[in-house]
């Protein structure tokens, strides 16, 4: 084998057709000022935009600026220092300043004695690969990840802004956010040039998107993102011209930081259901609580309420007494009518609500009880029927609830808080959803849905509050001064009217609650049909079935004293028993619904194996209701807590509807 042996001038011209950047300095002073520049070829003219005249005596260390690694620069001087070849990774500086990274591998040069007499070092741009890695790498938020992936490529490319700009899918309306360096102001024409970046025909990812527009030159490049979504991100700034920086590392850093932007939306959807499952959770465990010490007041409720109805008939004269205590209970109840809200195991009606009527109904009636120092007004819009279906009553106790809420917050202003102190104001109003609101006011859909709001002029809330004041049993109150209920108990209310609810903040002060319901398909009703004045029906015999003996015992007195003949029994299968050997004596049967063993939901299905046609009252504090049309129109529900002249009422309805088994 022979060596060819080549000239200096063969290996200089060989060396500046590479392009690698080549750099050869002598081997000594390793330290300051380090070894001198004795060669670069012209791909290092290139890269650093330096020329050889101007780097040739100088040492590298004029490339180093405050992102070089120090930690790299010590393992390069220890392999120095024992002349042997190293690699290393550092970010250098161009000569107008504007940062690149590189890779390069430094080897020693030995003369025939054997002395190292010079350092070659061969340099690799890898800018493209590792412009904002680590960013992208550990972004743990897409803010943190846009933001600071973009103030990387703007440093690399000497772009003044950059303009981040997502969407959805196709047919949905970008979201654009700026992110600038040193607090560069956009210039008029961005959004021009903006324009022409997102509009752009064919497949953008081909290509880099150039728009110019006076004083403004943009650079842009856009990639899919998952689910049909798209994110595009474009660099400004306020000189014309060529711009190789921007044209080479788009198409390189945009599909990184699209796949990390994808990861990320992953991870934040995958965390919101992970909280929004720890929350439902939370609040079915609370609800079950809430509901099931609803269920045990109730029938404590019924035993006050009925006992003070028969003392009251009992005696000839008004007590005032008995009326305060006939009040308080009433106050208890709409207690338990915001845990069975809350708990969603309140039975809803399902009756045609006129919202323009509820809302003016509500405010007279807030205006004659809160007193003068508060302000009422309300505005309900005219223009068409403001129909939703659910519980009208259920709604007017959110509205009376808010009110309250707001005389509340309104009560710690202090006394010189302007004219405007006590005022609440509610609205309401038809609206059109556009698809994209839709989104944010999940369950509805786009199209008419029927608005109601609630504002005043108090305090308002605060970030933390407003985080917070959906939370059952949450309260700003004293210890003793609030149940906690109020707001959550109205979500619950709108939640089970197949709605939406939004807390907000006024200007310039004051709360906002935004509520949005589905239009109604049911019709209004003209009005309720005038009481009857017909006397109650005959004596009937009855069953009475109910676990607890309190509530079994008022409830025996009322029915006695309104003439029936009424036999007990404090449990299913002793009812079963009981209307056996009451045969076709028995009339009518009354169950309160949750029992331990035999439900009397169970019990009635029994005993209408054999009498089907049965009539059947039942009571019950928390059931829902859609499970009674399996018992037909013979069948009547009532909640606890009722009056005396409620179950007498209810009673009297059962045995009033037309028998099924009549021809």
């Amino acid at each position: 084998m022979t060596t060819m042996v080549l000239d200096d001038g063969v290996l200089r011209g060989a060396l500046a057709r590479l392009n690698d950047v080549v750099l050869i300095t002598e081997a000594d002073p390793i330290d300051s000022p380090g070894p001198q520049i004795v060669y670069v070829n012209a791909a290092f003219e290139r890269m650093t935009g330096y020329t050889a005249e101007e780097v040739v005596g100088l040492t590298p260390r004029i490339l180093q600026g405050p992102r070089t690694s120090r930690a790299e620069l010590r393992r390069l001087r220890e392999a120095l220092v024992a002349w042997r070849p190293v690699r290393v990774s550092l970010t250098n500086y161009r000569k107008n300043g504007i940062p690149f990274d590189v890779e390069f591998e430094v080897v020693p040069v030995v003369n025939g004695l054997g002395w190292y007499t010079h350092w070659v070092a061969v340099q690799r741009d890898v800018t493209e690969r590792t412009l904002a890695d680590e960013i992208i790498r550990t972004a743990t938020t897409l803010e943190a990840l846009l933001s600071g992936a973009c103030l990387e490529v703007i440093l690399f490319t000497a772009a003044q802004g950059a303009i981040v700009s997502t969407r959805s899918g196709a047919a949905d309306p970008w979201v654009t956010r700026r992110v600038t360096a040193g607090g560069a102001a956009p210039p008029p024409a961005l959004a021009g040039a903006m324009a022409q970046v997102l509009g752009a025909g064919g497949d953008p990812t081909s290509r880099v998107i150039a728009a110019c527009e006076p004083g403004c030159e943009v650079r842009g490049f856009r990639v899919p993102l998952a689910g049909n979504g798209d994110l595009a991100i474009a660099l400004w700034r306020d000189e014309a011209g060529e711009w190789p920086l921007a044209d080479e590392l788009l198409p390189a850093v945009v599909p990184r930081i699209a796949t990390a932007y994808d990861r990320l939306g992953v991870q934040r959807d995958r965390a919101r259901l992970q909280e929004e499952l720890a929350q439902a959770q939370k609040l079915q465990a609370v609800g079950r609580l809430a509901g099931g010490i609803a269920h045990d007041f109730n029938n404590l409720l019924t035993v006050i309420t009925g006992n003070l109805e028969l003392l009251r008939e009992q005696l000839s004269d008004d007590h005032l007494e008995l009326s305060e205590v006939l009040e308080a209970t009433n106050r208890a109840r709409g207690l338990v009518e915001h845990l069975l809200a809350f708990s969603y195991r309140r039975p809803v009606a399902h009756e045609a609500v006129d919202v323009r009527a509820l809302v003016t109904a509500s405010c007279a009636l807030l205006q004659r009880t809160l007193g003068q120092d508060i302000n009422i007004v309300y505005e309900v819009s005219a223009d068409e029927q403001l129909v939703i279906d659910g519980d009208a009553a259920l709604l007017e106790q959110a509205l009376l609830n808010l009110a309250f809420n707001a005389r509340d917050a309104i009560a710690s202003l202090p006394p010189d808080a302007g004219p405007e102190r006590g005022m609440i104001m509610f609205s309401a109003r038809a609206l059109t959803l556009s698809p994209e609101e839709a989104l944010h006011w999940s369950p509805l859909v786009a199209g008419r849905c029927i608005e109601i709001v609630v504002s005043d002029t108090g305090p308002g809330m605060s970030e933390g509050v407003r985080a917070n004041a959906l939370e059952p049993f949450f309260t700003t109150k004293e210890i003793g001064q609030g149940t906690g209920l109020g707001l959550s108990s109205v979500y619950g209310t709108v939640t089970n009217l197949h709605g939406a609810m939004r807390l907000e903040t006024a200007e310039p002060r004051g709360a906002v609650i935004r509520m949005r319901f589905p239009v109604g398909a049911l019709a209004v009703s003209l009005g309720t049909p005038p009481a009857s004045d017909a006397a109650p029906a005959s004596q009937r015999a009855l069953l009475l079935v109910e676990d607890d003996d309190a509530v079994r015992s008022v409830m025996l007195r009322v029915l006695r004293a309104a003439g029936h003949h009424v036999v007990a029994a404090s449990s299913g299968l002793e009812a079963l028993e009981l209307a056996q050997a009451m045969g076709d004596e028995l009339a009518g049967l009354i169950s309160d619904v949750r029992m331990p063993g035999m439900s009397g939901i169970e019990m009635v299905r029994a005993l209408r194996q054999c009498r089907p046609e049965m009539p059947v009252l039942f009571v019950s504090g928390n059931a829902d209701a859609s499970w009674i049309e399996e018992f037909g129109a013979n069948a009547v529900l009532i909640t606890k807590p009722f009056t005396s002249s409620r179950l007498r009422a209810a009673l009297e309805q059962l045995f009033a509807l037309p028998d099924p088994g009549a021809q």
